[in-house]
């Protein structure tokens, strides 16, 4: 579970703002910066880019602070049990061009489940488990955590697909955008040989054999390959 603390979004501050806590705040706190700043880390400054993020780890020093006189950010201080949402994720590094709408989205989800005191974490359909399923998906393959990305060659208007490749793992994701159904020729991918289904959104797989993959609207599967 999730607790948090105090969330805010777009916090401004002007002037020589700078927060220094040399053991952290008690804990863990996720900082999204939305402007240019300075992060301090073992004695090196650090300039940081908008739309960059640090999780710090709860006993780990903060210490940050404005580059030009004006400095936005979003901040969430919370604390957390489950080890296997936390598992895999950089802790005490900044990220860069990281996908801040996704996280800013994420963030909202979380602070209405936790703070509302929602069951719906508990909901195998809700949008919290909908984004832990896929964190966890993206922790346990490395295709898809650190794997080169290659687009297949389809020519359906709303239908795409690309390869992901890392560590001898080799995946084909496919999206569909359309409203209805798509059949997908596995054949149009090249020569490729499907061995398991990773994960489907429908909750389906929706494989009825190695040459095609049926989607329904706005279906995502992830597909693991062969040699």
């Amino acid at each position: 579970m999730i607790s948090i603390n105090t969330v805010c979004q777009n916090v401004r501050h002007k002037g020589n703002f700078e927060i220094c806590r040399p053991d952290g705040s008690g804990d863990d706190l996720l900082v999204i910066f939305k402007t240019s700043a300075v992060l301090i880390q073992n004695g090196e400054e650090i300039t940081v880019s908008p739309d960059s993020l640090i999780l710090y780890s709860k006993g780990t020093m903060q210490h940050y602070k404005t580059l030009c006189g004006s400095y936005v950010n979003h901040f969430v201080h919370f604390d957390t049990d489950d080890t296997e949402l936390m598992n895999g994720i950089k802790t005490d590094t900044l990220i860069t061009s990281a996908d801040i709408p996704a996280i800013e989205e994420l963030l909202a989800i979380l602070c209405r489940e936790n703070v509302a005191g929602s069951t719906n974490r508990k909901d195998p359909d809700s949008m919290y488990s909908y984004y832990k399923t896929l964190i966890a998906l993206r922790k346990d393959n490395p295709a898809l955590m650190k794997g080169n990305y290659r687009a297949a060659a389809l020519t359906s208007d709303s239908v795409t697909a690309y390869f992901r490749e890392a560590d001898g793992q080799k995946l084909l994701v496919v999206h569909n955008f359309a409203e209805g159904d798509q059949t997908v020729s596995l054949a149009d991918c090249g020569d490729i040989t499907v061995t398991n289904v990773l994960y489907s959104s429908s909750g389906e797989t929706g494989v009825s054999d190695l040459s095609s993959v049926k989607l329904a609207g706005n279906e995502s599967v992830v597909l693991e390959l062969g040699e």
